[in-house]
């Protein structure tokens, strides 16, 4: 195993229990799709790494001042843009609001202004509220958020739409509602600034390749 930061060495990936993007099993194992997508790619390029899960907002430093780290998966931003080497993006998703069966149906984002809305704590869409000024009831657990969201204890959910849907279906709640759809994302796994553009350029080939080969797609499909 090289030193961290050479091209072609170890890498340390931080994830987060987010499915089924990237998931923490019972016995530890961290899986997903973007996982296993990425083990295959690592696998490929012969990059040794390791993979450990923690709370976003931990993982998300840790790949900020870390040379060796690369943090998924991470919506792509024009504020983060910048302060990453990215891999991908390879899933487009939405933000969205989550509500119940009853709950009023709006017109925008905008029409959320004055509700209480539950959020993953540190997570990008939560953010992108706060930076407009809704007030969001953050919690470290999403599958928190959707019993608080079930037992009226707030009026909407804040998350994307493939993981809040995966969650939903995982509690067997049946009736979760898309309120409103307000940004689309682009997904992808970010790299501190340190990782040498040499292995940036190789493991998004190898990732564009998987994304056109039916790799992506057979790994999706095993989640669905």
């Amino acid at each position: 195993m090289g030193p961290p930061g050479a091209a072609g060495a170890a890498l340390v990936l931080v994830t987060e229990d987010a499915p089924p993007l990237n998931m923490v099993g019972p016995d530890g194992k961290i899986t997903g799709i973007v996982t296993e997508l990425f083990r295959k790619a690592l696998d490929e390029a012969k990059i040794d790494y390791s993979i450990t899960a923690y709370p976003w907002a931990r993982a998300y430093s840790m790949a900020e001042r870390h040379a060796d780290t690369c943090v998924y998966s991470t919506s792509w931003t024009e504020q983060r843009a910048p302060l990453f080497k990215w891999i991908g993006p390879f899933v487009t998703d939405g933000w969205a609001l989550f509500g119940r069966p009853e709950s009023p149906t709006l017109s925008s984002l905008e029409d959320a202004r004055e509700a209480v809305i539950g959020g993953y704590f540190g997570g990008a869409s939560t953010v992108y509220l706060q930076q407009l000024g809704f007030k969001v009831d953050q919690t470290k657990d999403n599958f928190l958020n959707l019993k608080k969201l079930v037992a009226h204890r707030i009026d909407y959910w804040v998350d994307g739409i493939s993981a809040a849907h995966y969650v939903a279906r995982r509690a067997g709640v049946g009736d979760l509602v898309q309120v409103v759809t307000f940004k689309e994302i682009k997904l992808g796994i970010a790299c501190n600034l340190a990782v040498p553009d040499e292995t940036i350029e190789k493991l998004n080939g190898i990732v564009l390749r998987m994304l056109q080969d039916g790799t992506y797609a057979a790994i999706v499909s095993q989640y669905e």
